[in-house]
């Protein structure tokens, strides 16, 4: 491990300002810690503390609500956690009642207002919202719900929820149902079957094109891109074809586009052919092919979610406990519904329909204080950091390069950005000024991470606080400070991205030359991965996977790529590792260079995630404490496998691999032996003492670059 590899820290806090405000309006770093900053406590709470593994429910409504509103909201915060968003000045002022959290949606709308403004206008570029639904303005709203969401995950870090229509009272704990039932899906809305049984997929000609997502499970990622889709498909070019569909009830609404972003994603691929034959257009691209699941499907024999009125399905009952269940003809059956759905005129039923299960509801809007039936204290909601600006514009499928540099970098490291910048996007966040005055330089930009830095002084303090709790990091590598920078890293990592709302980078250290477009080796290679690091194999032909007892623990993440829900279950883990009764397996650790360090954090996080089962029977036989529970299994990958016969990245000084070479167009490859044939690198690595040849090594491929920092 490297001196020059740990030198690799900087902090980026992207630029955006935080602004001092209430102790605990504002939130930073992650959600167990808050900092002193400015003299200012910055609190990291996420709405309510929500649990790692939490799916709140989240409905918005505009204006003052009638009586079933108030009357659905409590029977759905029952069993779950609720989030209202709204605009409604008595509601953001009450804050919260029991389950039920008001949130103050205005920003929120307003962000949305150029797309929303109903014709062209500089701000829109010319593409705008057309009122095509059949009850406007009212349609008009059922869209714009999605982007008002979206600012909503965004700003509160939210990687999934549950959204509920005003109209609807979920009954299941969705949660438990997201887990059981939902998990592997990007995200989960409602089609509708067609047919006597409801059991045919919907046809493109048929013009129904319904996707309601009004109680979905939805990724924030998904969303992002359904929104880029809900844009584009106001754009000249696609108009025709929601043209084609205001030809039959409800014309073009949300769930017309939910539909259509469906098929662009390959979800019903028997619509192709349909499209084409239209002959009104093509779809916009979508990115990423997304499995949406279907929330109620009617015909699996499970349990569903209620899209039309199942309090009149056959046999329809409600028990006290909050179970709805109806006789499924088709199936010989009783199935549950997890929700209920008091679509068009049946509104006002709510309070009559839902007495057998809340019969004090009826009374609730008059004494909410009085009649709450839940049992968890209310807390309050954070207001958000001010989103920042991206610092670029960014293509939907681009991955960029991350990169930290804490203080003056000597010349290789200016050679190692700028070869990186060949054929990527970099980011360097740094605490430089004079870099960050700068700005950016072609493909290089330089971010301002002294704030992202600061976000995580509580937890390395070096001794315990009242800010972390008595949980700190305890110096224990082979070079220190080196050691506690390189896993301080991923603690800034994650502030970049959170702040800039991006789902996965390639992280490099600040020793590494990428020379591949990472960007096309993720989606050739690593598309399917959660996240994709370095795990050294053993053995003479390197092939055997590291064991515990080995104490080579070894996950290196300097060239890999990490997504954001991966790196924040990082960080959890990271945290829990150093309290008192996980420290222990740490203390194990220290018996062998270099000691701990990042990557034996990662390491011991891959084992927690089961991607080394055969560890877990020498974890337990070390007898030293159990590892800290990851809420998720997330499938890691392996960018340094010397043995697949693919081209990997570069973990240990690749240019001394045998018949290396590299040539002008930026290929390197070497000779494996052991497999008789020749590799690429994707990457070089000037581990230790090598940083220093990096212009010579790469003068081949850009022999202009050590001219480059003058």
């Amino acid at each position: 491990m490297s001196l020059g590899r740990c030198l690799g820290l900087v902090v980026a806090v992207a630029a955006a300002a935080l602004v001092a405000v209430p102790l605990s309006n504002l939130r930073v770093g992650p959600r167990w810690q808050r900092v002193m900053f400015n003299q200012v406590v910055l609190s990291s709470r996420k709405p309510q503390e929500l649990k790692p593994s939490e799916v709140p429910v989240v409905t918005i409504w505009y204006g003052k609500p009638p009586v079933w509103e108030y009357v659905l909201m409590q029977a759905t915060a029952e069993a779950n956690r609720l989030f209202v968003l709204t605009d409604v000045p008595e509601m953001i002022d009450r804050g919260s009642a029991g389950n039920i959290v008001f949130v103050d949606a205005r920003k929120m709308i307003k962000a949305s207002d150029a797309f929303f403004a109903g014709g062209a206008t500089p701000e829109n570029n010319g593409t705008y919202y057309w009122k095509m639904g059949f009850k406007e303005p009212y349609e008009t709203w059922n869209s714009r719900r999605f982007w008002v969401l979206y600012e909503f995950m965004k700003l509160y870090d939210l990687d999934v929820v549950f959204f509920s229509d005003s109209d609807v009272a979920v009954l299941a704990n969705v949660t438990e149902t997201f887990w059981a039932q939902y998990k592997d899906c990007d995200s989960a809305i409602g089609f509708e079957g067609t047919g006597p049984s409801k059991d045919q997929p919907q046809t493109f000609s048929s013009l129904l094109w319904t996707g309601w997502a009004g109680s979905g499970y939805l990724r924030r990622r998904v969303l992002k891109d359904w929104l880029d889709f809900d844009y584009s498909m106001y754009k000249k070019e696609h108009l025709p074809i929601l043209f084609y569909k205001s030809k039959r009830k409800p014309y073009v609404c949300d769930m017309s586009l939910w539909y259509l972003f469906a098929v662009a994603t390959n979800n019903f691929p028997d619509a192709w052919p349909e499209v084409q034959a239209m002959n009104a257009g093509e779809l916009p691209k979508v990115p990423r092919n997304w499995t949406l699941c279907n929330t109620i499907n009617e015909t699996s024999g499970r349990s569903h979610f209620d899209h039309k009125q199942g309090f009149n399905y056959y046999k329809f009952s409600l028990n006290s406990s909050g179970t709805a269940t109806y006789f499924n003809r088709v199936l010989n059956q009783t199935v549950q519904l997890l929700s209920l759905h008091f679509q068009g005129q049946t509104k006002s039923w709510a309070p009559r329909v839902v007495a057998k299960y809340l019969p004090g509801l009826k009374v609730w809007p008059g004494n909410p204080a009085t009649t709450s039936t839940s049992t968890r204290a209310p807390s309050p909601v954070p207001s958000p950091v001010p989103s920042p600006v991206s610092p670029v514009r960014w293509t939907g499928r681009e991955v960029p390069v991350v990169t930290i540099w804490y203080g003056k970098p000597p010349v290789w490291e200016y050679v190692l950005m700028q070869a990186t910048a060949e054929a990527n996007r970099l980011f360097v966040l740094t605490d430089v000024p004079e870099m960050i005055d700068r700005g950016s330089a072609g493909n290089i930009v330089f971010v301002d991470a002294r704030q992202m830095i600061n976000a995580s002084d509580a937890f390395f303090a070096g001794k315990a606080t009242p800010e972390n709790n008595g949980t700190y990091y305890w110096k224990m590598g082979f070079k220190e400070p080196y050691e506690t920078w390189n896993s301080r890293r991923f603690w800034v990592l994650y502030e970049f991205m959170k702040l800039y709302d991006l789902d996965v980078v390639f992280f490099s250290d600040s020793d590494v030359a990428v020379l591949a477009n990472v960007t096309e080796t993720f989606w050739a290679q690593y598309k399917d991965c959660d996240s994709a690091i370095g795990f050294e194999g053993t053995g003479p032909s390197k092939d055997q996977p590291q064991t515990f007892s080995s104490l080579l623990w070894t996950g290196w993440a300097g060239s890999g790529y990490l997504r954001r829900r991966v790196l924040k279950d990082w960080l959890d883990f990271d945290y829990s590792m150093y309290k008192k009764e996980h420290l222990p397996i740490l203390f194990y650790k220290s018996k062998r260079k270099p000691y701990v360090c990042d990557m034996s954090l990662w390491y011991l996080f891959a084992v927690a995630t089961n991607n080394f089962p055969d560890a877990w029977p020498e974890v337990q036989a070390m007898n030293a404490g159990e590892l800290p529970k990851v809420p998720r299994n997330w499938t890691l990958c392996n960018t340094i496998n010397e043995t697949s016969g693919r081209s990997h990245f570069d973990h240990k000084q690749g240019f001394n691999y045998y018949r290396f070479s590299l040539n002008s167009s930026g290929t390197a490859t070497y000779f494996n032996r052991v497999r008789n044939q020749t590799v690429q690198l994707l990457s070089l690595h000037f581990q230790g003492q090598t940083k220093s040849w990096a212009p010579r090594v790469v003068a081949k491929y850009l022999p202009g670059l050590k001219a480059w920092p003058g």
